[in-house]
């Protein structure tokens, strides 16, 4: 805590403020009232709209984005999320009169939100969504069970009939004969009588088979998968089907992320999706660092310690819950 507070110390008091705004908007938890707020705060002087334009700049050079947008599109496509007159989450990203962003690059920002400082539009209006940290049980559909993960958006389909799993990772039971439905991106998954693991991040979609038979298609290509196999697709490409361990696809539902081998950058891309604020790598050469790791879920807050001893690193850590580690 103390290093925490003298990494505070350093920064001016409008900097601070800025990086939590920033901090803020990719918490997943971003209200109707917050962005009124942000706009009177960024409205009150030309050095608090500095100061954001800053945080902007900084956030996306340490971020790595794909996206090449010059600041004042990054910061004019903020200003235009007016909320309207209703206090839903929806009505953050629908302007009065319920028309989307008015601008072209107001609508490419509600679409594909830069550095996922919020949930694209879809997440947004979903029927079904999970906060940052938060899992949820529902039953949308008789005869169908759905745990749904940190920051999953479920919305119906086919007159109620179906599911679009928008984003995020959801175990699905199917407990009745008929087949039921799910949309993933450009694929479909049917199953009855079955259980699976279905997750969409970052344009793949991977589904697990934990029991029964589960159907995957998309366009021409299908595929079926029984207990313990798994099948991953994207834009361009349908996977094999290949044998994984179940158990540890589901560690998750127990409060558990288990990893073994995979990649620092990628452990810490699914760290971010259970804590709020942001973990940043700082250092490219820990990118591809092999991890071997148990973090729990309701210790989540302890994750950067246990990373820094991992990659035997140092962590930086600024207002909002945002860290860099390098």
């Amino acid at each position: 805590m103390r290093e925490a507070a003298n990494e505070d110390a350093r920064l001016e008091p409008l900097e601070r403020e800025a990086l939590a705004w920033i901090a803020r908007l990719s918490s997943g938890e971003a209200t109707v009232a917050d962005a009124s707020e942000l706009a009177s705060w960024r409205a009150s002087s030309e050095a608090h709209e500095a100061a954001f334009r800053e945080a902007l700049t900084f956030r996306n050079a340490l971020a790595d984005v794909g996206h090449a947008m010059r600041l004042d599109q990054e910061a004019g496509g903020i200003s235009t999320l007016r909320p309207g007159g209703g206090s839903t989450r929806r009505s953050f990203l629908v302007g009065g009169g319920g028309a989307i962003a008015a601008s072209i690059a107001g609508a490419w920002l509600v679409a594909d939100p830069p550095m996922d400082l919020w949930p694209s539009y879809a997440e947004w209006s979903a029927d079904f969504r999970t906060r940052t940290g938060e899992r949820r049980t529902i039953r949308p559909i008789a005869g169908v069970h759905v745990d749904m993960g940190t920051r999953t958006s479920l919305a119906r389909t086919n007159g109620g009939a179906g599911l679009d799993l928008v984003a995020g990772e959801a175990f699905v039971e199917v407990r009745r004969d008929s087949p039921l439905a799910i949309e993933a991106r450009t694929g479909l998954v049917r199953a009855s009588l079955a259980a699976f693991n279905l997750r969409n991040l970052d344009g793949e979609v991977c589904v697990t088979c934990l029991n029964g038979e589960v159907e995957v298609g998309r366009g021409d290509q299908a595929a079926t998968l029984r207990n313990g196999q798994q099948l991953t697709y994207g834009a361009e490409e349908f996977g094999p089907v290949v044998k994984v361990d179940a158990e540890r696809a589901l560690a998750w539902r127990s409060g558990l992320l288990v990893f073994q081998g995979e990649s620092l950058s990628e452990v810490i891309d699914e760290i971010n999706r259970y804590r709020s604020g942001r973990i940043i790598l700082t250092n490219s050469a820990l990118e591809r660092r092999p991890v071997n790791a148990v973090f729990h879920l309701d210790q989540i807050d302890g994750a950067v310690t246990q990373i820094e001893t991992l990659a035997a690193a140092q962590a930086r850590r600024l207002p909002g819950g945002v860290v860099l580690i390098g």
